[in-house]
Order: structure tokens, then sequence, then C-alpha cells
């Protein structure tokens, strides 16, 4: 595992599935891995909130809005997937 790095479920079962199928990672795109589990493990956590809150949330006088971490949860995926992307892993095939 990454040296002083301690993920949550989801990011450590990426570091092992990268780790384990195309080795560790050079210096220069550690730091890309490291950041790519870190933010697995943060998309989990928001979708728990979401999954125990609901999506929307209710405000004084009746009104909703949507619930903070579904953008927050948008916005980790999309940096997760450029993250994964900079790491530029060899295609399956």
């Amino acid at each position: 595992m990454a040296d002083g790095q301690d993920f949550g479920q989801r990011g450590l079962a990426l570091w092992e599935d990268i780790t384990q199928e195309y080795g560790e990672p050079q210096a220069e795109k550690r730091h890309l891995l490291i950041e790519a589990c870190r933010l697995a493990d943060q998309v989990e956590a928001l979708q728990a909130i979401l999954r125990a809150d609901g999506y929307v949330v209710s405000l004084q006088g009746g009104n909703v809005k949507r619930h903070p971490a579904d953008t927050a949860l948008k916005d980790a995926r999309s940096l997760f997937l450029k993250t994964l992307a900079a790491l530029d892993l060899p295609e399956e095939g």
C-alpha cells in the first residue's frame, strides 16, 4: 500500500487492483494514483450521505433544494475520472 496512506475500503481496493494489474506506479504518477484512491473514498462517502439523507433537503417555509452532497458527488466523480485518465494506464483488451 502507499506509504502512510490511510485509504478507505474503495480507495484501498482501487490501489490494490491497479498495482496488482500494472505494478507500482513511477514516482511521477504515484501521486495521481494516491489522489484517485482518495477520490474513490470521497465518492463512496458522498454516496452514503445521499443514500441516508436523500437528494433534496427541506428548507424553512416548505421549500426544497438539491442536497449539497449531490453537487460535491458530481464534482468528485468528474475529478476522479480525470485523475484516472491522467494515470494513462494501458487499455485492457
